[in-house]
C-alpha cells in the first residue's frame, strides 16, 4: 500500500504518539508513498493543526467531508475530483442556511468549506425534519459522531472523492488504506480500498459496517488501530 487515506479526529489524531510517529515515518519518508487527510474539518482547521505541530504537512487533503480537494499546503487542487463537486453543488449555501435557520437544536458551525453547510446539534434535536427539507432540494443530509449534521452535494462523500483523487493521480484503489471512526467515514471505508475501522469507532458505524476481505475491524484505537490493520493486510513498515 502506497497511500494512507485517513480521517483525523479519533483516527490519525487518536491512539498513541508512538504509533502516529511510525505511520508518519513510513508514509512521508519515501517518494513513492503518500499521506492523505480525508476529514470533515475545513482546510483552515487542518492548517491550524499543522501550524500547532499536532500534524505533519501531508501530501494532500480531502476536507469538508469530501467536498474540498487541496494539496498538502492547503491550496485548492484543480482537477476532476474537485470539478465533480462543483458541478453538483451549484452554490446552494445561502439557500440551505435560510431554509434551516431557526430550527431548534441546530447550530451553524463557524468554519466550513464553500461546497457544504455544517451544523452541530444538541441531544434530542429533531433531525428528520431538516433532513427531509434537504432531500427535497436534491441534496444529502449526513449525521455523524452524534453531534454533526452536514448538508452535502448529491452523490458526494469521502469515498467518492477519494476514488476520484486516486484516479486523478494514477493510483488504483488497492494501493490505498482508508481509515476512519465515525459515520461520515462510512463511504470512505466502503470505497473499495482496503480499509480499517479503528477500535474507538462510534457505535453507529460499528452497526453498519460489516467486516469483509477489504474491511478490517481493529481492536486498537486511532493510529494503533491503523498499525494493526497494516499488519493484517501484510504491509511491512520501515524499520
Amino acid at each position: 500500500m502506497h497511500i494512507l487515506a485517513t480521517d483525523l479526529d479519533g483516527t490519525f489524531l487518536g491512539g498513541s504518539d508512538a504509533a502516529r510517529a511510525r505511520l508518519i515515518d513510513h508514509f512521508l519518508a519515501a517518494p513513492d508513498r503518500r499521506l492523505l487527510y480525508v476529514t470533515g474539518r475545513s482546510v483552515n482547521s487542518v492548517q491550524g493543526l499543522i501550524r500547532e505541530g499536532r500534524l505533519p504537512e501531508p501530501d494532500g487533503m480531502i476536507c469538508d467531508v469530501g467536498t474540498t480537494v487541496a494539496c498538502g499546503r492547503g491550496q485548492r487542487l484543480p482537477g476532476a475530483a474537485q470539478e465533480a463537486v462543483e458541478a453538483v453543488w451549484k452554490d446552494q449555501t445561502q439557500t440551505i442556511m435560510e431554509l434551516l435557520d431557526g430550527h431548534p437544536g441546530l447550530r451553524l458551525q463557524d468554519d466550513f468549506g464553500p461546497r457544504r453547510v455544517s451544523y452541530t446539534f444538541e441531544p434530542g434535536t429533531d433531525l428528520e425534519t431538516p433532513a427531509a427539507k434537504v432531500r427535497e432540494l436534491g441534496l444529502t443530509p449526513l449525521v455523524s459522531a452524534n453531534v454533526f449534521f452536514d448538508v452535502l452535494p448529491p452523490g458526494i462523500n469521502k469515498g467518492v472523492t477519494l476514488r476520484r483523487w486516486l484516479e486523478q493521480h494514477g493510483y488504483q484503489p488497492h494501493q490505498a488504506l482508508a481509515a476512519g471512526d465515525t459515520l461520515n467515514d462510512l463511504a470512505l471505508l466502503e470505497s473499495g480500498c482496503p480499509a480499517v475501522m479503528v477500535g474507538n469507532a462510534e457505535e453507529g458505524l460499528k452497526q453498519r459496517l460489516q467486516p469483509s476481505e477489504t474491511v478490517f475491524h481493529a481492536q486498537a484505537e486511532g493510529c494503533d488501530g491503523i498499525l494493526e490493520a497494516l499488519e493484517h493486510f501484510g504491509v511491512e513498515l520501515r524499520a
